[in-house]
This record gives C-alpha cells, structure tokens and sequence, in this order.
C-alpha cells in the first residue's frame, strides 16, 4: 500500500438522515504556513443542520490543520454574506485583492 508523505486536501462532507448538507473542501500549504479552505457550501433547501455547518466544518479543519502542524486556517474568497459567520468564529481579512481575498485565523494548539 503506498501512502503519501505530504496531504493533498481537506475534505469533509456533512450529512443529515438522507440529505447532504454540506461539503468543503482545502489545501494544506506545503511546510507550516497554512490550510486554506477553498470551497465550503450548504444545501439550501430543508437542511436539518443549518445554523451549525460552519462551526462544525472550522473546527474540523482547524484541527486538521493542527495536527499537520500549520500555524493558520484561511478561507479563500468568502461568500460575502457568510464573512460575519466567519469573522464570529475568529477570522480576520488577511488580504484583500482583485481577484482573491483571504480571511484567516490562528490554529488552536
């Protein structure tokens, strides 16, 4: 069996009975800068963990990311309506672009 040295991505999926609620999906940076989450979406119809989808997907990543050693959680181009979710669960702008925008926050240890 051949395993990797260095993860490739953070994947998570959330589901609630039947119904896929969610899904994210990051990139660890190579040494210990970073884990940048790419994509984090929910269902928008009936969606039984709403609410709790970005606790549970930030904390999960966040401990990834500790365990991987990285200093910094980051998500890559936020909706716009979710950066008060984000900014109450710790993140702050990091950089702000023409075609990228970051918000990060510090690792749990």
């Amino acid at each position: 069996m051949h395993f990797r040295k260095r993860p490739k991505r953070f994947e998570v999926a959330l589901w609630g009975g039947s119904t896929l609620c969610a899904l994210a999906v990051g990139l660890p940076s190579r040494g210990e800068d970073n884990l940048t989450l790419h994509f984090l979406e929910r269902y928008w119809g009936t969606n039984p963990i709403s609410g709790y989808i970005a606790p549970i997907v930030i904390d999960a990543a966040d401990n990834y990311a500790a365990i991987l050693g990285k200093r910094s959680l980051k998500i890559k181009n936020p909706v716009r309506g979710a950066v008060h979710i984000y900014e109450t669960l710790g993140f702050k702008l990091a950089t702000s672009g023409m075609v990228h925008s970051y918000y990060a926050k510090e690792v749990k240890k």
